[in-house]
């Protein structure tokens, strides 16, 4: 099965498959050598996406031997090989998508949440002519889309309470940046895709973004881990926590410093970066206790994974048993 989140690197993967690829599963290690003596490393499963602002923050400013800890980042060109190796026990902790997450969790339901990263904000949705107003209108268009739950949550999210489901509307298979192609083409007339040419292919060619993922919860990524690791590493995942907040906070003070930080560790230009940053929304563990694990917010976790499962269910992606109310630990930010 392929990453439920893989759109989200996928647009990166040419910039960064040389670098990634050179460094797959090697460990690179922010460290002293009188700290390396004492202390195990904590390892974290990475892969080259922008939302990461904190630790690379931290590693680049020694905010982890601060904290007392070792951080050894695996990185990996692909998400589908970060999960693999949180299943196979090869990292402590690993950054990937949530729909991801669900999909390993029925796999093994020991695996957990422990902080988000960031949500879509605007970068991906659906793109249609301007005759197309609301989900009736969608009924006898051709759809462009990639059925997989990436897709769904977007489709299902826009639908509601319409009345109108997929079993009424007609598809066309194909990957996402393939489906804004053929909009340009005039080949389809709805494509569910992605930026960075989401929305000026819509502008250029005739149409409108009828939907995105602007504001919402839809489309998160974060910190996974299981439940017996996560536990055995609880110091360290807190020190990282605390680095990462430095590292945001250090951003903040010098967003110029920051960005050439980031875009370096992602293999980009820092102008490259900038339109990468403006589809995400990003979360630093400061954030969490009145957002992502406050059950009263409109953007919090809880409801984005019930959401996000309740579909890979529908898809038969996950067994219809799967219980959702244990797959987040907010005890790792409770603090901050």
């Amino acid at each position: 099965m392929g990453s439920l989140f893989q759109r989200q690197r996928r647009y990166l993967l040419p910039l960064a498959l040389a670098v990634s690829l050179a460094v797959a599963c090697t460990p690179q290690t922010s460290t002293d050598t009188a700290l390396s003596e004492k202390v195990e490393p904590l390892v974290v499963g990475t892969s080259p996406w922008p939302a990461y602002v904190g630790q690379f923050v931290a590693e680049a400013k020694g905010f982890y031997e601060d904290e007392g800890i070792i951080v050894e980042e695996r990185n990996f060109p692909v998400t589908t090989d970060v999960n693999t190796a949180v299943l196979a026990n090869t990292v402590d902790v690993a950054w990937t998508g949530i729909p991801d997450m669900i999909v390993m969790a029925d796999t093994d339901p020991s695996v957990r949440l422990v902080y988000v990263s960031e949500y879509s904000d605007g970068a991906d949705g659906i793109i249609a002519r301007d005759d197309v107003k609301t989900a009736e209108d969608l009924i006898g268009k051709t759809i462009a889309w990639e059925e997989l739950p990436l897709q769904s949550l977007l489709l299902e999210s826009f639908l509601g309470d319409s009345g109108v489901t997929a079993e009424d509307l007609d598809f066309v298979m194909m990957p996402a940046a393939e489906a804004a192609t053929a909009f340009a083409a005039e080949k389809v007339d709805v494509a569910i895709t992605y930026e960075p040419f989401m929305t000026a292919i819509a502008i250029e060619n005739g149409g409108q973004v009828l939907f995105s993922s602007k504001g919402s919860n839809l489309i998160p990524g974060g910190l996974v881990g299981k439940s017996d690791r996560i536990e055995e590493r609880r110091e360290d995942i807190e020190g990282f926590m605390r680095a990462m907040e430095k590292g945001f906070e250090y951003a903040d003070a010098n967003p110029d410093e920051a960005a050439a930080i980031i875009a370096e560790k992602i293999d980009v230009s820092v102008e490259d970066l900038a339109p990468m940053m403006d589809g995400l929304k990003i979360f630093r563990p400061s954030e969490h206790s009145d957002v992502i694990f406050n059950p009263e917010d409109p953007l919090n976790i809880m409801d984005s994974i019930q959401f996000a499962t309740d579909v890979a269910k529908e898809m038969e992606l996950v067994d219809a048993g799967l219980e959702v109310d244990q797959l987040h630990d907010s005890s790792f930010t409770d603090s901050f």
